[in-house]
């Protein structure tokens, strides 16, 4: 027997945002909101972050970074071992991500997960003033790279042979526009 009871929509979820300036956070935080209406919660970086994803409908975790000290990078890697079923998302520079790929899918593959996304997006790039790196990284498409935010928590219905052997989803590249 079916129920005559209509109830809400599901809520779209959480996303923590970790990220060391204000204002790039500001307005990262006006963007994600606008994309997914999820509510984003921000923190300076992901030591304090981590305690707020043990309940609730996390959908994603965002971390900001230049990745030019190592404790970020750790911290994305440590993130990984502890909450495997938090997608987990960095969002930076190409050139300093790859070194972020390669570590984060160390991880991924300890875990047999698909391997993390690295989120490179011309909005985000044009906010740091950094245009150029994104159009770069756009011709380059050597990475798992995601250009919008609908991209970073939906994995293209394609998939590929991850270097261990097992079938992983394909990210979506940037696009220069």
């Amino acid at each position: 027997m079916k129920s005559g009871r209509r109830g809400r929509a599901a809520h779209p979820g959480r996303i923590l945002l970790a990220a060391g300036d204000r204002a790039l956070a500001r307005d990262l935080t006006a963007w994600l909101i606008d994309a997914t209406a999820c509510d984003v919660t921000h923190v300076r970086d992901l030591r304090n972050g981590w305690s707020l994803c043990r309940g609730g409908p996390w959908r994603l975790v965002l971390s900001v970074s230049a990745l030019r000290e190592g404790p970020g990078l750790a911290m994305l890697s440590r993130s990984k071992t502890l909450r495997p079923h938090v997608p987990t998302v960095l969002m930076t520079e190409y050139g300093p991500g790859g070194v972020a790929v390669d570590e984060l899918g160390y991880v991924d593959a300890l875990l047999g997960l698909p391997p993390s996304k690295v989120a490179l997006s011309t909005t985000v790039l044009n906010l740091l003033g950094r245009h150029d790196a994104a159009l770069e990284a756009a011709r380059a498409g050597r990475r798992p790279m995601v250009g919008s935010v609908a991209e970073l928590t939906r994995p293209a219905p394609e998939t590929f042979t991850h270097p261990l052997g097992f079938a992983a989803p394909r990210w979506g590249h940037l696009s220069a526009g």
